[in-house]
């Protein structure tokens, strides 16, 4: 097709192209494509061609494939190197780890060694293993990993075997040196070896598949350990010898079969015992392609060719890798010390040999799971620095409880548990190292800086090695509180990071843009900035997807796939050329800059150029047009989502709202359009009017709801002559009240409304909760109790519904966060008036609690008057007196309304003022495909809420002062907002919900099992009150549940009595909370908190069940729908009595 100029006097307009098609995937081979110019393919085929590049044969800019071949050759290479790659590292953990297990066997008093020795002898190995980073790399460059790594293998298992042979210190001197020597730079040369065939994105998570090793070597050899060093005395030998021969000559046949497994590169996979080979001619130039397209930076050198001295001084000189390194130095710190001492300190608490290398596999297993879990999650939302973060919150109380408490060291079980908990924690070893290798942008620097990095690991292990000291022993009190120190060190060391990336990108963003497009072009032909110094060196920031709905009209269902193209800078890379089906990419520079929309058909294809203005030749539906435009943004445009697009469904819905009388139905415009600026716009006005406000009137329910907790804490209880009992049965009748108030609540909130029914509600509890200031004895406190449960019912399920009316369904559960996160800020604020507000007792001759509850039921009583004016019926209806323009102009309005609908349709199928039917309830209640989110509501808050609901008596009860305790409540508050922000965030990004919630149990099982077996539970206040806060800190998925709720449900009926209903389940578990802990069971709570260990186990196959559920609905569904005609589901759309979740065009998340 020709390439012509634009025509004078015309300017760049919009296309919109689209058709039907059945599904659609993202072609990366299409879309990151940074040789599509022939430019660019140029410059780096010379580049290949001078480095001598050894698989330069196969480099074809133009070369295609399908995701179905790329899919089927990654699952090849999974096979063939990541697994290959996980069983050599086998053979490292194998000789590396078995110092630990040989200690559990007298290892130090058979050769008279002491702590100092074995100290020194790690450091040696560390030492050692360090120095021979570089130069085990330059050697590796030189001969190629796929010789140099079978040969070090080999090397080292000889000398694991001569461990057999040890007699004292001096040997074991040498044998730690010499197998810290030749282990060195054995994983920075496996990494640059994997990097040959995989893609950037692909990498961390086959390097998480590499440390998970690590952890099931562990787990095998401490298996083994238990059978080999029950040898001891065969053949006079100690049974750690026979544990170095058995495990060395095991590392050996790894090493020798590694010289088979291992190859040069894709193109050079063939020997005499593999004479076809890996791949065919095509696989192999889709994988010397594919990561070329991803990195051009993996051809600048020949596999063979090593490095010069000044290459490497350039590599290490490499400031930008340098935080990257600060982080190696001081992240396993902490854990390497204690994983060092581990089995030593559990001999030393009077474990056998044989059930001290048994309980050091739980911690391995739970490693497995965190390393897998956060590698993944850490490609999924792009964070690194961020995300890291969750180590230091994890080790800091951790290594706070070996410090700090008092039977640290002392307490076998106690302390097992402890350092099973800080070994098996979040470990981002994996993501670093992809991270150095994301950002070095060369093989040189990669190669260099893979090595430098584990050498700043190596020191922190030097440093890890020496930290525990023989006059320190056995309890290593000052050990500990240096590993504390290190470990918050850790949490400034990553902010850092991300702070000076983010600079970084930033610094270099605004000099590319101030150059002109002949000046770029100028840059990419001759600069001599290489890898990441270059000022076009960028990750894309942006993704193309497709979205799958169902459509009527007797169609096919169809796929839109709307793209708005931004300047991002991938390598080379400054504009984006969208190329779709005979649509060829014109390079000329336009006058202005124009936004451009697009709708591609089925194979639609992307490439990627090095110019700011890109020009599109090509043809619609039936004529031949052209359309130019420049690139400004890759992100989805609102027209994504509209199901009006079929006019029949929007004529189908439009006659429903006139027939439900929507109250907004006056502006639903199906073809009406908006910008992106003028949504966040919009949403910024929702956020201050509606999400900040949602979260002032929580402030009101938590205020008054909460504050029992601090009256007992001024002796509420013993001035009332109440019992645990009375306490208990109180907190019994607000839940019972509470969950009997929340359908009536809905009723009523239905036809009223809720901006009307929400300020009463509140209003009236405020009243009842001041009066609680003239509480007398037990039945006083009882009927106050059931009063303000019953006034309070139904309230959370409201204030969802009325933020349903503005915020779309991925919107919902970040803003239901916020909302929850108001609860810790609401009682970190309490705790701290509640400190000043007991002090009152005597004022007036009244005691602390009832200036408390008369203070916070006042301050809750002004939120309400003030809610008359804060809440609004609708998205049209905001003028009040206060506020007589509104909180919208006439656009925004519209962009309000039709954004929600085009979100969820069946959001305007009910009047705000229209009540619901009996008939209606009891379908919503029947409803069982909400009924999996019940059962979770139901169980998962019942350890945090007993534990939560004692937490002031318990900590008054061992000896904390009244103002102490109230304090003392702050820590798991503000614990508790980080977590709840953090799970629910991180739910939408990776839109899951079931398997998410897992971590709830992954977190509270390992605590509450403390509080149920731990001797010193409940008696020892530190430890205990340690314990507990980071149970009541842990995450939370409550805003989670709510929106799932609210989204699977798919009707304003369902969404209204569904909502009420998972909130009366909530409740229920409450009132099984309430009553956990009993009076002829205190102080301790033994049996209570065994009950609660059992819940919380039990909450792991409801999650499960629940994913599993919702995935067998979708699949019924997806099959029905799939064997009917496109005449049928236009037929099943316009006369289907189906409703709600129940439709087959709905599919449920999970």
């Amino acid at each position: 097709m020709s390439q012509e100029p634009v025509p004078k006097g015309e300017s760049p307009r919009k296309v919109e192209v689209s058709t039907s098609i059945k599904s659609f995937e993202s072609d990366e081979t299409y879309y990151d494509n940074p040789f599509a110019d022939p430019k660019v393919a140029e410059y780096y085929r010379n580049l290949y061609e001078t480095s001598k590049y050894e698989c330069r044969a196969a480099f074809d800019p133009e070369f295609d494939w399908s995701p179905e071949e790329e899919k089927k050759l990654v699952r090849k290479l999974d096979f063939r190197v990541a697994l290959t790659a996980c069983i050599m590292f086998v053979s490292l953990q194998v000789d590396r780890g078995n110092l630990g297990q040989a200690v559990s066997d007298n290892f130090l008093p058979d050769l008279g060694l002491t702590t100092n020795n074995f100290n020194a002898g790690n450091t040696i190995f560390l030492v050692c293993f360090l120095l021979a980073e570089i130069p085990s790399q330059l050697i590796s460059k030189r001969l190629g990993p796929d010789i140099f790594v079978p040969a070090q293998i080999v090397a080292w298992s000889v000398v694991a075997m001569a461990q057999g042979a040890l007699s004292g210190k001096w040997s074991f001197y040498i044998t730690r040196g010499l197998i810290g020597a030749l282990e060195g730079g054995f994983i920075a040369d496996l990494v640059l070896w994997l990097t040959y065939f995989y893609k950037s994105k692909e990498l961390p998570i086959r390097l998480s598949w590499f440390w998970t090793t690590l952890s099931i070597v562990q787990i095998c050899t401490s298996l083994l350990a238990f059978a080999i060093l029950r040898l001891r005395g065969v053949n006079g030998m100690a049974g750690w010898r026979w544990l170095f021969i058995i495990e060395g000559l095991f590392t050996l046949l790894i090493g020798l079969a590694s010289f088979y497994l291992m190859v040069p590169s894709a193109l050079q996979t063939k020997n005499k015992l593999r004479p076809n080979g890996w791949f065919t001619e095509r696989e192999e130039k889709i994988v010397v392609n594919r990561v070329l397209r991803d990195d051009p930076s993996k051809g600048d050198m020949n596999n063979r060719q090593a490095l010069s001295l000044r290459a490497i001084y350039k590599s290490l000189s490499d400031y930008d890798l340098w935080p990257i390194y600060a982080i190696g130095v001081i992240a396993y710190v902490p854990t390497g010390t204690v994983d060092k001492y581990l089995t030593l300190s559990l001999r030393n608490l009077g474990f056998s040999t044989l059930n001290t290398n048994l309980l050091t596999i739980p911690s391995s297993v739970i490693h497995i799971v965190f390393l897998l879990l956060i590698t993944w999650v850490s490609e999924r939302v792009n964070q690194k620095a961020l995300l890291g973060l969750v180590v230091p919150l994890w080790t800091v109380p951790l290594v706070g409880v070996l410090a700090f408490w008092k039977d640290s060291m002392k307490n076998p079980w106690g302390t097992w548990a402890v350092a099973t908990l800080l070994l098996g924690g979040p470990y981002i070893h994996a993501i670093c190292v992809a991270w150095v290798s994301r950002n070095a942008n060369s093989i040189r620097t990669r190669s260099v800086g893979s090595a430098t990095y584990n050498m700043m690991v190596q020191v922190g292990g030097i440093i890890s090695a020496n930290v525990y000291r023989k006059d320190d022993a056995p309890v290593y009190r000052r050990g500990n509180r240096d590993l504390f120190g290190i470990a918050i060190a850790l949490i400034p060391v990553l902010v850092f990071a991300k702070v000076y990336y983010v600079f970084r990108n930033k610094q270099r963003q605004t000099k590319w843009n101030s150059l002109t497009s002949e000046q770029k072009e100028e840059y990419l032909r001759t600069t001599k900035d290489e890898g990441n110094k270059r000022l076009d060196f960028r990750k894309c920031v942006g993704k193309i997807q497709g979205r799958q709905r169902v459509s009527a009209g007797g169609k096919e269902p169809e796929t839109h796939l709307v793209v708005n193209i931004s300047i991002v800078i991938p390598f080379t890379v400054n504009s984006l050329f969208v190329h779709y089906l005979g649509i060829a990419p014109i390079r000329n520079a336009i006058p202005e800059p124009q936004f451009h929309t697009c709708q591609i058909r089925s194979g639609a294809k992307c490439f990627l150029g090095p110019f700011d203005m890109a020009t599109f030749y090509g043809s619609t539906s039936d004529k031949k047009e052209r359309v130019w435009t420049s690139i400004t943004s890759l992100e989805s445009e609102p027209e994504d989502a509209n199901p009006f697009a079929d006019l029949k469904v929007a004529d189908y819905y439009r006659e429903l709202y006139e027939t439900t009388q929507y109250e907004c139905r006056h502006v639903f415009d199906p073809s009406y359009e908006w910008s992106q600026f003028e949504e966040h716009q919009v949403i910024k006005i929702l956020d201050f009017r509606v999400a900040l406000m949602a979260c002032i009137m929580f402030a009101g329910l938590q205020i008054d709801r909460g504050n029992l907790d601090q009256a007992i804490s001024d002796n509420f209880l013993d001035d009332l002559g109440l019992s645990i009992a009375n306490y208990n049965m109180g907190n019994t009748i607000f839940l019972v009240c509470f969950i009997l108030a929340e359908l009536p609540s809905q009723l009523l909130s239905k036809k009223f409304g809720p901006d009307i029914f929400v300020p009463t509600q509140m209003v009236a509890w405020s009243i009842v909760a001041i009066s609680q200031s003239a509480i007398t004895g037990k039945w006083t406190f009882y009927l106050t109790r059931g009063a303000i449960g019953a006034l309070e019912g139904g309230f959370v399920a409201e204030l969802v519904l009325w933020l349903s009316y503005f915020y779309k369904s991925s919107e919902l559960p970040i803003r239901l966060s916020w909302f929850w996160s108001t609860i810790s800020l609401v009682q970190i604020a309490t705790h701290v008036m509640a400190y000043f507000l007991l002090r009152l007792r005597g004022c007036f001759g009244i005691d602390g609690w009832r200036w408390l509850f008369a203070v916070e039921g006042s301050i809750t009583l002004a939120i309400g008057l003030a809610s008359y004016n804060i809440m609004v019926p609708s998205a049209v209806q905001t003028a009040t007196a206060f506020s007589p323009h509104g909180w919208f102009t006439e656009k925004q309005e519209k962009i309000v309304v039709n954004r929600v609908l085009r979100d969820d349709p069946s959001k305007g199928d009910m009047n705000n003022r229209e009540s619901l039917t009996l008939a209606a309830i009891v379908q919503s209640l029947l409803d069982y495909d909400l009924w999996p989110i019940y059962a979770i509501g139901l169980m998962a808050f019942i350890p945090t809420g007993a534990v939560g609901k004692y937490l002031a008596l318990t900590l008054r009860n061992m000896g904390f002062s009244t103002f102490s305790t109230n304090l003392l409540a702050i820590p798991h508050q503000i614990l508790h907002a980080v977590f709840l922000l953090w799970v629910t965030k991180l739910s939408e990004t990776i839109d899951q919900k079931a398997f998410l919630g897992l971590v709830v149990p992954l977190w509270t099982v390992p605590l509450v099992g403390i509080l149920a077996f731990w001797k010193d539970s409940m008696t020892n206040a530190w430890g205990t009150w340690l314990v507990t806060s980071l149970l009541l800190g842990g995450p939370y998925i409550h805003a989670i549940c709510v929106a799932w709720v609210s989204r699977n449900a798919n009707s304003i009926r369902s969404r209204t009595v569904g909502s009420a209903m998972y909130n009366m389940m909530v409740q229920i578990g409450g009132v099984l909370s309430a009553n956990i802990y009993s009076q002829d069971d205190a102080p301790l709570f033994r049996q209570g908190n065994k009950k609660l260990f059992i819940i919380a186990i039990a909450l792991i196959p409801v999650l499960v069940f629940t994913k599993v559920y919702y995935i067998a609905r979708n699949n019924q569904k997806s099959q029905k729908w799939s064997s009917m005609s496109p005449e049928e589901r236009d037929h099943y759309i316009r006369t289907t009595t189906d409703s709600g979740n129940k439709r087959l065009d709905f599919q449920f998340s999970h």
